[in-house]
């Protein structure tokens, strides 16, 4: 038990010991894909919930995935993952990117440092991140309500033609 509370306390103090020291920042946004590592040196300090972007292209799905991260206060991604659907619209069918992934902040530990703890925290939002997952589910099911919404319609207007005797 008491290897226990010694190893705990080692932890402890060696987690303590991260957050009073300086961290440098990456300075543009990385991708990090999903089952690969951090870059070398680099130390994961906070993630927030997965969000996702959908676009034509790949390289505009991950800009789109970026600026959200962005919007977080993270400057990487990890847990990047890529999928392709086909989206119809109007008769016409289109191939499109889907990329999920996670905000994160990312920094080097080191006497170099110009950033402390407190202020790499301080710029990275959790409730933002969650905020932003729970407004694109919300977005997802409007959709989906307007579609059933305009079937129904549809459904009324025909019955309706019927029942009229046509023209």
């Amino acid at each position: 038990m008491e290897e226990r509370q010694d190893g705990s306390r080692a932890k402890a103090g060696q987690a303590r010991q991260e957050m009073d020291g300086y961290y440098s920042a990456p300075p543009e946004m990385w991708i990090i894909k999903e089952g690969e590592a951090l870059p070398e040196g680099y130390v994961l300090l906070a993630q927030g919930k997965a969000l996702h972007a959908e676009a034509k292209g790949e390289g505009y799905a991950k800009w789109r995935l970026s600026k959200l991260c962005r919007a977080c206060g993270g400057n990487a991604i990890t847990c990047v993952s890529t999928s392709k659907f086909i989206r119809n619209s109007i008769g016409f069918s289109f191939y499109m990117n889907k990329v999920t992934g996670r905000p994160a902040l990312i920094a080097k530990p080191g006497p170099d440092g110009t950033l402390s703890y407190a202020d790499l925290m301080g710029q990275f939002s959790k409730e933002r991140s969650e905020e932003l997952a729970r407004k694109l589910a919300t977005q997802k099911g409007g959709n989906r309500m307007l579609a059933i919404s305009g079937a129904v319609l549809f459904i009324l207007c025909v019955i309706g033609f019927i029942l009229s005797d046509g023209i």
